[in-house]
């Protein structure tokens, strides 16, 4: 019988499904404990432009690195795809990270190359030097989430929970409110400014869209057993696109890595979802990559 506390938390992640993705074409990802024990992590893109829908998850593999989940593009384009083109998820020994961006490769995972193994403090630090991305007026938030198997491992051994870090570097809300005043008085809607309005638009409010002022959020969760925490880009129904915000919130977790993509595909608004992927982790540090879910490819 469920204890009335594991009945609330289920209320929860159920009411968070059904809310937290509504009108909103955000790029996400989900921590969380399955229920036989294994951890899984999901991720997933969304798109509004044509170059942002013109993607899909495809797994890497390369001999000198354990296989990767990349966004790739679906047609060659020649279009500007920064920011677009990233990995999402990759692991070095014991650390596993999934992320919306280039933060993966060129600040964590690098970070752990370099001088051997990073703890979490270590790894927050590296994160404190990265900005929100440059996609003005957006300013799209960083996410990025990890998962140490063998702290983990102690952890569940003792308590018989485990736990996951997120990090959420978001634009400041009045920075980005006075750059989007700015560049609607000199830029056409719906149109990205040229290089003279660029910089007219920094010289005005001094700031500077490679390195926009950014907040900086660090949580540790422990996960309950069949539960997650997500977070996304964005917040539901807002237009001007606004950053998250709160903190990570609870999601169910299917049985299988599987169970779990298809229900977050079956969540996303059909009208922007693209790509969700997926990992399962068990504590003997068995990893696999599932097959993603692309639209493409249906």
């Amino acid at each position: 019988m469920k204890t009335v506390k594991m009945k609330l938390i289920e209320e929860i992640a159920q009411e968070n499904m059904k809310t937290r993705f509504v009108d909103n074409p955000n790029r996400g990802f989900v921590i969380g404990f399955g229920s036989n024990a294994d951890i899984q992590m999901v991720s997933w893109i969304m798109g509004r432009s044509e170059p942002s829908q013109n993607r899909v998850y495809a797994i890497s593999e390369d001999e000198h690195r354990s296989p990767t989940l990349k966004t790739e593009e679906h047609v060659k384009s020649g279009q500007d795809m920064s920011n677009r083109l990233y990995t999402v998820m990759a692991e070095h020994k014991d650390l596993h990270v999934v992320s919306n961006g280039i933060q993966t490769d060129q600040g964590i995972i690098k970070a752990v190359y370099e001088p051997g193994i990073i703890r979490h403090g270590n790894i927050f630090d590296v994160l404190q030097g990265w900005q929100c991305e440059n996609d003005y007026p957006i300013f799209t938030p960083r996410i990025t989430g990890y998962f140490d198997i063998s702290s983990a491992r102690k952890v569940f051994e003792a308590y018989g929970t485990t736990e996951a870090f997120f990090s959420v570097i978001a634009p400041e809300p009045e920075a980005k409110a006075k750059w989007k005043t700015i560049q609607d008085q000199w830029v056409e809607p719906g149109k990205r400014p040229n290089e003279s309005e660029l910089n007219k638009i920094e010289s005005i409010t001094g700031l500077n869209h490679k390195k926009f002022p950014s907040n900086h959020s660090f949580y540790q969760r422990a996960l309950p057993l069949g539960f997650g925490y997500c977070v996304t880009t964005y917040k539901p129904g807002s237009k001007d696109l606004d950053a998250f915000e709160g903190e990570p919130f609870l999601v169910p977790m299917g049985q299988t890595i599987e169970d779990t993509m298809q229900a977050f595909w079956n969540t996303l608004d059909e009208r922007w979802r693209v790509s969700v992927g997926g990992k399962t982790i068990d504590m003997m540090h068995e990893s696999k990559i599932a097959k993603p879910i692309n639209k493409h490819l249906m």
